[in-house]
């Protein structure tokens, strides 16, 4: 079982910090020792998943008395029990919000498909979890969720799996390198309030004793994705450019929803790609005190928000709890800091933006599921299907699909 080290926690993205949204496949994964992991899926995206030789995964369960004491059966994963009831925010403002989460979309379901154009030209950054240089030079793609995980890669040992997943090509040749921010030569203003007051790939930072727009990361665009479509993105340092490994970690977010009514007049949907650099991908257990993630072992991370509705964008979902079906070696919450990517070990949930990781996740299909304290009943907030990529971070952001805030 999962050492909780008072931290339990998801997540990358992580900033899991800029831009937009979604849902996952159903392939086990062959691994070095022979044992093939099997997730039987419904429509609601939940399933139960066993091995060849028929023994449940370490953290699944049928009710609560098969999980340990703190623990409730939240679909089919034993996730620890909060400690507070769910807290709303708005990030757009950054206020709370009263009531209680909107959980219609829960496990993967859309009621119907919005209104608007069936492509759009998708455009954001690739943003970037923990410190590190601009993300230029970044492979983004994308990839339809029906086709993911590719059965080329699934089939592979899983030794062989990250060369295979990182070097897959989109079928609808959705792939692009991100560019320096400068190279458009925006207008920047000489002074700034915050990050909405900069041009995209900038952030508002402090330098000596003003606050300026200061180039961060780097900018995609890709043109005719689909709309109201489950989808994957893809992020990799572009292959031209030597000793990858040692800058950054290949980053997946799967399901996401590109809701039509929110294409702009010009058919541009802004979302954001995200990498995580090699220097978090080891602070985080290191802070959490489990030392390293194994080689071929990944990171699971991503943040809670509710689902949206005609009126208003996801909320994100604080005080949740998380867990894997087969579960990571530790699970890390954040403050309520969006800068700091830093996780504390004496918390239990989410922070007011949903952040979680969970760090050192064997390779392979899983299911991610979520609690909420509401009225002091411990609810489900959903679950995910996700494959975790060897060596990789692979994120999810439940129930509202929206993976990435806007800054």
């Amino acid at each position: 079982m999962i050492l909780r080290l008072m931290v339990v926690l998801a997540a990358t993205a992580m900033c899991l910090a800029c831009g937009d949204d979604d849902d996952t496949g159903d392939t086990g994964g062959v691994g070095t020792d022979d044992t093939t992991t099997t997730t039987t899926t419904g429509d609601d995206a939940t399933g139960d998943a066993t091995t060849d030789a028929g023994a449940e995964l370490p953290n699944s369960c049928a009710e609560t008395a098969d999980c340990d004491s703190g623990d409730a059966c939240i679909d089919n994963v034993c996730v620890l029990e909060p400690e507070q009831d769910a807290r709303l925010l708005d990030n757009t403002v950054d206020d709370d919000v009263a009531g209680s989460p909107n959980l219609e979309c829960k496990n993967g379901l859309i009621t119907a498909p919005t209104e608007g154009p069936d492509k759009a030209t998708i455009h954001g950054i690739v943003d970037r979890f923990g410190s590190g240089r601009k993300t230029i030079d970044i492979q983004v793609s994308v990839f339809l969720q029906e086709d993911w995980p590719p059965e080329e890669c699934t089939s592979l040992p899983f030794d062989e799996q990250h060369e295979c997943f990182r070097n897959v090509a989109p079928k609808d040749g959705w792939s692009t390198v991100s560019t320096d921010p400068e190279a458009g030569a925006p207008e920047v203003p000489p002074q700034c309030q915050a990050h909405k007051d900069c041009p995209p790939g900038y952030e508002c930072q402090l330098v000596d004793v003003e606050k300026i727009c200061s180039p961060q990361f780097g900018v995609y665009e890709l043109k005719d994705v689909p709309t109201n479509t489950w989808l994957v993105i893809r992020s990799r340092n572009d292959e031209s450019q030597p000793l990858y490994e040692s800058k950054w970690k290949d980053t997946y977010i799967s399901a996401i929803y590109l809701y039509s009514d929110r294409v702009d007049g010009d058919g541009r949907y802004n979302t954001n790609a995200l990498m995580v650099s090699s220097g978090q991908w080891k602070t985080i257990p290191n802070t959490l005190l489990v030392g390293s993630i194994k080689k071929g072992n990944g990171a699971v991370g991503g943040r809670l928000r509710d689902c949206r509705t005609p009126d208003r964008d996801s909320f994100t979902i604080g005080w949740g709890t998380v867990d894997l079906m087969d579960p990571g070696t530790a699970i890390a919450y954040f403050n309520d800091d969006e800068e700091d990517t830093v996780p504390l070990v004496d918390r239990i949930g989410t922070d007011k933006f949903g952040r979680f990781a969970i760090v050192d996740v064997p390779p392979g299909q899983n299911t991610v599921s979520a609690a909420g304290l509401i009225d002091g009943k411990v609810t489900s907030m959903g679950s995910e299907l996700v494959y975790v990529v060897p060596d990789s971070l692979s994120v999810v952001s439940f129930p509202g699909k929206q993976a990435i805030l806007k800054k």
